[in-house]
């Protein structure tokens, strides 16, 4: 039935960008309105089972977050207006992997950061 959902998801801020794991198809990442990003099982029922600690989140909200295609399936991206790229792990959501700050003067200085609002990642590259 096209009128109902199957599933509803339920966050503690609003999504602003959700995306499947390709290789853990009940995974969905999600990025929150309030900087952090979630992970949800649908298999677990419908509030996130990881989330990313305040202090080690964007510094506003989510934009874009996307799964790479990578051999273990739980490393992701995510990209906020505030600027910065982040690399993330799900074994390890304390903090990120790594970031990238889009300083157009690459200086990499948070304050002088463009926003971002889209990403895409191909993996033949």
């Amino acid at each position: 039935n096209p009128n109902k959902p199957d599933f509803i998801l339920k966050p503690n801020s609003s999504l602003t960008t959700v995306d499947f794991n390709p290789k853990e198809t009940n995974q969905i990442l999600a990025g929150c309105h309030n900087v952090q990003i979630c992970i949800f099982d649908l298999r677990k029922g419908n509030h996130a089972v990881e989330q990313s600690l305040i202090e080690f989140s964007h510094r506003a909200s989510v934009r874009n977050a996307l799964w790479l295609q990578t051999k273990t399936g739980t490393e992701f991206f995510s990209a906020s207006s505030d600027g910065k790229i982040y690399w993330w792990d799900t074994k390890k959501m304390n903090k990120p992997v790594d970031q990238l700050i889009l300083d157009l003067d690459k200086k990499e200085r948070s304050q002088y950061a463009s926003a971002i609002t889209k990403l895409e990642y191909d993996s033949s590259i």
